[in-house]
């Protein structure tokens, strides 16, 4: 497979600033903040994080189906290459009403275990 860097950075890009609408306004997308717990009550997440994450894991599939998928909050598909996700780096601040936070996105190359491209937003 040849993967268009052009088309990853224009579309990534996109991607994430859309999902910041999400953390900046959940409340346009009928969501709160309200806390979720995983890992029988070990770790947590929140509303607002799975929320993005189904978004940019629907965005990334529709735009690069052949492209596997890999999040913090959400089953995955596995690939030679790979879109590892964390929807809000920084749950808890983001959770307590902070503002440093953000979004990353990685593309891996499975089979030579190198990022191939992030993006921090």
């Amino acid at each position: 497979m040849r993967l268009k860097f052009d088309k990853i950075i224009e579309t990534v890009t996109h991607i994430q600033q859309e999902a910041g609408k999400i953390h900046l306004n959940p409340e346009q997308h009928l969501l709160d903040s309200q806390i979720v717990w995983k890992s029988g009550g070990r770790d947590y997440t929140n509303v607002v994080d799975i929320a993005v994450e189904n978004f940019q894991k629907q965005e990334l599939t529709k735009n690069f189906p052949e492209i596997g998928f890999l999040g913090e909050e959400t089953d995955s598909k596995i690939a030679r290459f790979m879109w590892y996700i964390d929807p809000t780096d920084g749950t808890a601040v983001y959770s307590t009403g902070g503002h440093y936070y953000s979004n990353s996105i990685a593309l891996v190359d499975r089979k030579t275990g190198k990022v191939l491209f992030g993006s921090v937003y």
